[in-house]
């Protein structure tokens, strides 16, 4: 343990490591504090446990760490984190193959964890691709086409569905089939309802083309 957070493991990350009390973790620490680990003698605390009892032996890690070596290296996915090394223990047969988060924790404690984070870029407002919408002064109006639903019976049956923006309206037909010619009636019919926007967008189903 006090090796562990001399490495810079957070007192909590070590007691979920060690399965002890983060005050635990804590006790030892300042026990050694200033002193070597060689020379510190653990044996005369008589509370607290230098090593938990479910700890990974030096075989086992061994082993992970042969693992994620071959997945680094020839793995065609690339793969080569905790779920990827226990898969490939599973398939190779091993015995007494551990947790993932096992591993994730035997990876930690020999610095074989890539920190990569995931860039999550915020999405950008409705319209942004043309200025006046997306200052809401104008609205736009977008269509696609779902097929492949069925009704009881097994007819196909197909939607033309449009969406606007700004505007607050929906458009749904259903048909049997979606052809340019219903396309076009269902569009004139919805714009003599509601009126015309500024823009219109469809998806590339050669309906629309």
């Amino acid at each position: 343990m006090v090796s562990a957070y001399r490495l810079g493991f957070s007192l909590r990350e070590i007691a979920l490591e060690f399965r002890v009390t983060k005050s635990t973790v804590q006790r030892w620490v300042r026990y050694a504090a200033g002193k070597r680990l060689d020379r510190v003698d653990f044996s005369d605390k008589k509370t607290g446990s230098v090593s938990p009892k479910n700890k990974s032996t030096v075989r086992l890690e061994k082993r992970v760490l042969q693992i994620r070596k071959y997945l680094r290296e020839k793995s065609i996915l690339g793969l080569y984190e905790a779920e990827s090394i226990r898969e490939e223990m599973l398939r190779r047969g091993d015995r007494n193959v551990p947790t993932s988060r096992t591993i994730t924790n035997i990876l930690k404690r020999y610095g074989q964890v890539d920190r990569r984070v995931r860039q999550r870029w915020q999405a950008p407002p409705p319209g942004w691709y043309l200025p006046d919408l997306l200052a809401r002064k104008v609205e736009l109006d977008s269509f696609d086409i779902v097929e492949k639903w069925y009704l009881t019976g097994g007819e196909e049956i197909q939607f033309l569905n449009g969406i606007s923006i700004h505007g607050d309206l929906i458009h749904s037909s259903a048909m049997n089939t979606v052809t340019s010619e219903n396309t076009i009636l269902a569009l004139i019919d919805h714009w003599k309802q509601f009126g015309l926007p500024k823009y219109v967008q469809f998806d590339n189903d050669m309906v629309f083309q």
